[in-house]
């Protein structure tokens, strides 16, 4: 502020000077006068404009981000941005919310840390999710961590039709739901995991939960980062997809189901072009993946596939039921490419397919 004060003082003692300066010269007014009073408002926009970049800059670091340390600066920066700007906000400190911070229609977010040896939180309180991503919304987590208070409930992150996810860096865990402890993503959806781990979530409902890590029922791409030791009391201990999941790249591992699906349960469409899918545990079938469509539902164009044409699925089990690498149930298999093997189950123990 003392930089806009002497700004100001600056063109202040000029416009005068410069009218004391016409006025002992010519002896003028009238024209001359209304001359020397569009000159000073034409300075005074000028430093408005100086005092208005100067503060921006001040709430931006060199590296321009916007620098937050509180719940309620992060909610500002993120509720003020113009529709259509990527906005990136770096939080210099662990951050507890009373509610989900909320990404609405038309923001762009990039979430970081700076400032520290490692990445701060974005801690959640029970009931909610930390992040929603509202449609129309997009949110960039590069290098943060999202997760609970202990022993609380909420998805780590919800992505609403109509938003897109991206996550390149950074840690979702410590999150426990019916659906998705991790990241539940809703039919419209869209979820890119390009780095970064999703670990340590849960997901419960009676026996019937889905998706330890991650609940898909919209598009799910991932290139990267790893899926690891998440749980289900249900189906799909790292994964549960209804949606589209294409994985490039990337570790799914280490995760358990207390029904089917250790690594991935999926009753809607699977691709895998790359990536590794191992050391996962199904207490029932499918230790590395599980295709199935329920009897309920064998109607019209509903289907469930697997397609595989690169990437490795090894060392999962099934412990007291079929195929321990992939188990197929009503859904389809086509193996173009990639490696199973070193899998064990009851029966099958890399690859078991049933149908009736």
């Amino acid at each position: 502020m003392f930089m806009c004060f002497f700004v100001f003082i600056l063109f202040y003692i000029c416009s005068v000077v410069f009218g004391m300066s016409v006025k002992s010269k010519t002896g003028l007014r009238g024209s001359r006068r209304k001359f020397l009073v569009l000159v000073s408002l034409l300075l005074v926009v000028v430093v408005l404009l100086v005092c208005s970049l100067f503060v921006y800059q001040s709430l931006m670091a060199d590296d321009g981000f916007v620098r937050v340390k509180s719940a309620v600066e992060l909610r500002d920066a993120v509720n003020n941005v113009e529709v259509c700007v990527q906005l990136s906000i770096a939080l210099t400190e662990d951050i507890s919310l009373g509610s989900a911070l909320t990404i609405p229609a038309g923001a762009d977010i990039t979430l970081r840390s700076v400032g520290g040896a490692g990445f701060f939180k974005l801690v959640g309180l029970t009931g909610g999710s930390v992040i929603t991503v509202q449609s129309g919304g997009r949110l960039t987590l590069d290098g943060v961590i999202v997760t609970h208070v202990a022993d609380s409930i909420g998805n780590g992150v919800i992505v609403e039709s109509g938003g897109a996810l991206i996550m390149i860096d950074g840690v979702i865990s410590g999150n426990t739901a019916f659906y998705g402890g991790g990241v539940q993503v809703h039919s419209g959806g869209v979820f890119e995991l390009i780095g970064g781990v999703i670990s340590g979530n849960t997901a419960s409902r009676d026996d019937a939960g889905y998706g330890g890590g991650v609940s898909n029922a919209g598009t799910f791409k991932m290139y990267g980062g790893k899926i690891s030791d998440n749980t289900v009391a249900g189906r799909g201990g790292g994964v549960s997809n209804a949606g589209d999941f294409s994985m490039f790249g990337g570790v799914i591992s280490g995760n358990a189901a207390s029904n089917s699906g250790g690594g991935v349960d999926c009753t809607g469409s699977f691709s895998m072009f790359g990536g590794v899918i191992s050391n996962n545990v199904a207490n029932v079938s499918g230790g590395g993946a599980f295709i199935w469509v329920s009897f309920y539902v064998l109607s019209g164009d509903t289907f469930s596939s697997f397609m595989m044409s690169g990437g490795t699925i090894s060392d999962n089990y099934a412990l007291n039921g079929y195929g321990g690498g992939v188990y197929t149930y009503n859904g389809t298999f086509d193996k173009l490419g990639g490696e199973i093997f070193d899998n064990t189950a009851a029966v099958g123990n890399d690859v078991h397919q049933w149908s009736g």
